[in-house]
């Protein structure tokens, strides 16, 4: 079983909802399963880490690190696995590289937490072919998606 919260809703569900004990003994019902947290936002979101502002940077919403570890522990708790997916439209560097800076912050903040399970896997990017009908300003290659991957 897959479950996936897409990032889309993130300003719309109260995050009371992932501890909500009538939630988490539904959720163990389905366990084990992938707890996804990604979908066309993904691609739009900067993680805020350091603090637990509710800021904007570049224009793009900040998921701070109250609400991922929200998330995290969620699905530890209901024996889920977390897969996250990672912003690849920006930043970028000059030479159009994925520039994975804000990647790192976020993973080294998991790596902090002493916890090699707490994330299961990452993804890169939401559906890149669709790009530029979902909205989202790109002039990714499918080589430079290769390198980006690389």
């Amino acid at each position: 079983v897959s479950v996936t919260f897409d990032s889309s809703a993130d300003g719309s569900w109260p995050y009371s909802f992932f501890s909500s004990t009538q939630i988490k003994t539904l959720a163990k019902g389905y366990a084990p399963a992938i707890f996804r947290y990604g979908g066309t936002a993904e691609d739009e979101i900067t993680y805020c880490v350091e603090s637990n502002n509710n800021d904007y940077r570049a224009s793009y919403p900040c998921l701070n690190s109250t609400k991922f570890f929200d998330l995290t522990s969620f699905a530890k708790t209901v024996g889920w696995k977390f897969v996250f997916g990672l912003n690849e439209i920006n930043p970028r560097y000059a030479n159009n590289s994925w520039n994975p800076s804000n990647a790192i912050t976020l993973m080294q903040a998991v790596i902090k937490t002493g916890d090699p399970k707490l994330v299961f896997a990452y993804e890169l990017g939401n559906e890149p072919d669709l790009y530029s009908s979902n909205g989202l300003s790109s002039n990714l290659t499918g080589k430079q998606e290769g390198i980006d991957f690389s």
